[in-house]
This record gives structure tokens, sequence and C-alpha cells, in this order.
């Protein structure tokens, strides 16, 4: 069973799901309930899910609330990662950059060893099922731009400024 709540942050309505105790989406950013059921039917279409707010989801939400008021910079649960073997590198850099900075989809493509991937690398941020665990807000232009982000380039530019990054 999938089970998934929402709360109401100063940035808008974040979905979160969760399956066997481990939280496996987060949706922020322009009509996040559509986005969530729709990844959740692509990647668990026979599983039953509901909105039901289980302890881990309390606790989640609790801490997205800290989080997305600058109440505190760290976010601490269980998550389960879907995705192709590449992607999962590329949040993994991802997941190394600090509260307050940034890189760019060139640098993050030299650490995956892949220094011509930067397109590669930008499309794994877009199919980045954890942002906030996994920061994609947190990776720029070559130039320093806020290019692309699944949550709409405003949630990006309202939790780089939360960060002072920007």
């Amino acid at each position: 069973m999938i089970n998934y709540t929402s709360v109401n942050t100063a940035a808008g309505v974040i979905y979160i799901a969760e399956k066997d105790g481990k939280i496996i989406y987060i949706s922020i950013g322009n009509d996040p309930e559509t986005n969530m059921l729709r990844w959740l039917k692509k990647y668990f279409f026979s599983e039953k899910n509901g909105e039901n707010r289980t302890e881990l989801l309390e606790n989640v939400c609790s801490q997205i609330l800290k989080f997305m008021t600058g109440e505190s910079e760290i976010l601490d649960f269980p998550v389960e990662q879907t995705g192709t073997d590449f992607q999962k590198s590329v949040w993994s850099e991802i997941a190394c950059i600090p509260y307050g900075k940034v890189k760019t989809y060139g640098e993050l493509a030299k650490l995956t060893g892949k220094p011509a991937a930067s397109r590669a690398v930008g499309a794994a941020c877009g199919a980045n099922p954890l942002p906030l665990i996994i920061p994609c807000h947190r990776v720029v232009g070559a130039n320093g731009a806020l290019t692309g982000f699944g949550g709409g380039l405003e949630m990006k530019e309202f939790l780089l400024k939360l960060e002072k990054a920007i």
C-alpha cells in the first residue's frame, strides 16, 4: 500500500508519498497532486494508494515545514529512489551539494565521469522523484542562471533564496 499526504508551506502545497516505511516521492511546485498521482501510476500502477497520514508522513511533514521556513537545514528520513543507474549516480552527486551552495550541470557531469553529459544531467534532475532530499534546486546553468526545475523556476528561486545561495 502506498500512502500519501500533503502539507501547506510558505511556497505552496507539497505532496509526499511513502511505501513500506520509505518516502518514494515528493511533489513540489505546480499541480503537485496531479504530478504525484501520475508518477505513482507510472511506477507503481498495480499498487493501491490513498491519502493516509502515517507516522512517517507526519514526521516528514514536520521536517519539511521546518525546512521551508529556514528553521532547519536538514531533512532526515528513509527514502527509496526509483530511477536508472545513471540517474541515481547524478542524484548521488546532487545529494552532496551542501545547503546554501550550488553546482552547475557541467560540474555534475564531470563528477559522474561523463563530462559531455550536461544535458543528460539536466534530464536526470527533471526525473528526480525526491526534490528537497536530492536538492536539484541547487543545480544551475553554466553562467549561474536559474534554469529548468521540475517544481518550477519560482520554487527554485524560493529555495535558493531561503538557503541564501542567491
